[in-house]
């Protein structure tokens, strides 16, 4: 007697698909997981480069602090550094002239280079000046170093131990205003919260007069 061959029903096919069905998603799921959170991953070790890079460069140009006096665009001397913040922490800005400004193309400059960190609406940069007595026209170079932060304050630790918001800007004040012992930089920043670090300023410019001398 022959048997005869019995194939699958449809209850069977459909059951069949659903479960196919089911593990497709559970796969697309756990991969679509692994995407996004590769993806997340990158982007926070982007932001953490650009923010030790801002670090790096706001403490490397602090630490090269020169005490070489520089002239406005109306000829005015300004002092070796000045800086104001903002109590709510949304406007603040850091001006000085630091050593040491390298030169591999050995083009026609000097080797001081002339700093401004400003931040506003957000967005942190970086511009210094071609020439360090400034004119009307002189060239300056701006480079973004962060976005997207909620807030920047900078703090100027005075020889009475007191954390003051401004240095060096008031009316009336000569080149020769003091430099601050300390400077403090906090940022708050989405991704990673509040950071914050201290300066030694005046340690650093009295080592270099010494050299000087």
């Amino acid at each position: 007697m022959i048997k005869q061959s019995r194939g699958f029903t449809l209850i069977e096919i459909i059951v069949a698909l659903a479960i196919f069905g089911m593990l497709s998603i559970g796969a697309y799921t756990v991969l679509d997981a692994g995407v996004r959170s590769q993806q997340q991953t990158e982007f926070r070790l982007d932001e953490l480069s650009k923010l030790q890079r801002t670090i790096q460069s706001i403490e490397k140009d602090l630490q090269m602090l020169s005490l070489r006096i520089v002239r406005d665009e109306l000829g005015d001397k300004i002092p070796l550094l000045r800086g104001q913040s903002d109590p709510s922490g949304q406007a603040s800005f850091i001006e000085f002239t630091r050593a040491n400004w390298r030169n591999p193309a050995h083009l026609p400059r000097s080797n001081l280079q002339h700093v401004i960190y400003n931040f506003t609406q957000g967005e942190l940069t970086r511009q210094h000046n071609l020439f360090l007595d400034q004119a009307a026209n002189s060239p300056k170079v701006t480079r973004n170093l962060l976005q997207d932060m909620h807030s920047m304050s900078i703090g100027f630790l005075d020889k009475n131990n007191q954390w003051q918001t401004s240095w060096g800007i008031f009316g009336g004040q000569s080149s020769e205003v003091p430099l601050p012992k300390a400077i403090k930089i906090s940022m708050e920043i989405d991704t990673f919260g509040l950071i914050e670090r201290i300066i030694l300023v005046d340690l650093v410019a009295n080592t270099k007069q010494a050299v000087k001398q």
